[in-house]
């Protein structure tokens, strides 16, 4: 079927490699090259809409895999055979980044205002106000429509761009500045 997402992780030397379709996600083979279904039980997924994909990214050993129908699904490179439900109860989002070290979801399926991220080096704590986990409502600028990580984030929406610093030993777990008014990406995965 159609790729709707791809993804290749690091793991010392080991170079893992993900393709995902409407409702599969597969693993390369490194050895034959054959796809391998690495998807939840062997189960399809619900199928994505035509205009969605999969996003991917990779928090140690770990990567999690994200799109607008489904929990949050996650694999442990050299452990797991299938990616499963990442555990906490993260939201659904259509997005995922890596700030600092914290997972960032944004896109949300019951907010698509607000960016939510995970506890620090805890991709499990989901639960706000707890081992540093809390969420942003972005009151102007339209949806959220991605975050581009690294050691600090941008949050991209319709018409603004915020700056997401980690600032440790503050009343704020993520200082959020807006660096561009009226520029943004209006359409999703654009960015």
């Amino acid at each position: 079927a159609a790729c709707r997402g791809f993804f290749y992780a690091r793991n010392g030397d080991d170079l893992v490699i993900f393709a995902a379709t409407v409702n599969r996600i597969y693993q390369l083979d490194g050895t034959d090259f054959s796809w391998t279904d690495v998807s939840q039980g062997g189960l399809a997924y619900t199928d994505l809409a035509e205009n969605e994909n999969w996003q991917f990214a990779q928090f140690n050993t770990f990567v999690i895999a994200v799109q607008a129908n489904e929990a949050p699904q996650v694999f442990q490179i050299g452990v797991d055979t299938d990616f499963a439900d990442l555990a906490g109860t993260p939201p659904q989002a259509r997005y995922i980044s890596i700030i600092n070290r914290f997972v960032v979801l944004s896109g949300l399926l019951d907010n698509p205002y607000r960016v939510h991220w995970s506890g620090l080096n805890d991709t499990t704590q989901w639960t706000a106000g707890t081992g540093l986990s809390d969420f942003q409502d972005l009151p102007d600028g339209g949806v959220v429509r991605g975050v581009v990580g690294g050691e600090f984030g941008v949050s991209v929406q319709d018409g603004a761009m915020r700056r997401m610093t980690f600032s440790p030993g503050s009343d704020v777990i993520f200082q959020i500045d807006r660096i561009a008014k009226d520029t943004g990406a209006v359409a999703p995965y654009s960015i």
